[in-house]
Formats: C-alpha cells, sequence, structure tokens
C-alpha cells in the first residue's frame, strides 16, 4: 500500500508540474495571441490611413485636372498654359506614382495581416488540441 501511496505522490507531482508546463504555453500563446491582434490593428489602421490617403489624392488629382483645363480654355495665355499643363502633368505623374507606392504597400500590409491571421489561426488550433488533452 506504501508503494501505491508513493507511486500515486509521485503521479501527483507529475501531474502538477504538466500542469504549470501547460499553464506557461497557455500564457504564452495568449500573449503571442494579443500581440497578434495588435499587429492586425496597426495593420487595418495602416490600410484605412492608406485609404484615406488615396482619397485625398484623388481629391487633388480633380483639382489639378479642373485647373488643367482652366488653363486650356484662357487662349490669352496659351504659352504659359502649356508650360503649366506640363508642369501639371509631372504634378499628376508624381501622384500617380505616389499612389501606386501606397497601393503597393496596402498590398504588402494587407499580406502581412493575412500571415499574421494564419499564425493566430493556426496558434488557436493548436491550443484547443493542446488544451483538449487534459482535463483538470
Amino acid at each position: 500500500f506504501a508503494v501505491v501511496a508513493g507511486e500515486v505522490r509521485s503521479l501527483s507531482a507529475r501531474t502538477q508540474e504538466a500542469t504549470g508546463e501547460i499553464r506557461e504555453v497557455v500564457e504564452a500563446l495568449q500573449r503571442q495571441s494579443r500581440d497578434a491582434v495588435e499587429r492586425m490593428k496597426r495593420g487595418q489602421q495602416a490600410g484605412h490611413e492608406t485609404v484615406d490617403r488615396a482619397r485625398a489624392a484623388a481629391v487633388a488629382l480633380k483639382a489639378i485636372a479642373g485647373a488643367v483645363s482652366e488653363i486650356s480654355g484662357n487662349s490669352q495665355q496659351i504659352a504659359a498654359a502649356a508650360e503649366q499643363q506640363s508642369q501639371v502633368a509631372e504634378g499628376i505623374n508624381a501622384s500617380v506614382v505616389r499612389i501606386r507606392d501606397v497601393a503597393v504597400d496596402v498590398v504588402q500590409g494587407t499580406d502581412e495581416t493575412r500571415e499574421a491571421c494564419a499564425e493566430l489561426s493556426a496558434m488557436a488550433r493548436s491550443l484547443q488540441e493542446q488544451t483538449g488533452r487534459f482535463q483538470v
């Protein structure tokens, strides 16, 4: 009976150790999950900011296009208007390049967010599998 009691105590100690290890793993996964959620929120915020910038750029492009139309309609200043149109076209080109760069950043941010979501999902499945194996 003493041997059985010793084995029960040993098993109890190992169970407590395993429970502690599981607790540490769960806490680590929870921290990682919170970090991943925070990264996703930042990515989402960056995406919203990029959309706002793109909208502002569209407004600026419309304003530039209006200015180009007005300059073209002014027949007394044809030579000056041609130079101004060239400058406006360069501005539009630069704006388009910036918009393209922003779009590339959005795509990269989306890819990173998607990868973070996939990692979080895998961690959640792993946590669910690990916690499903133990009963308290």
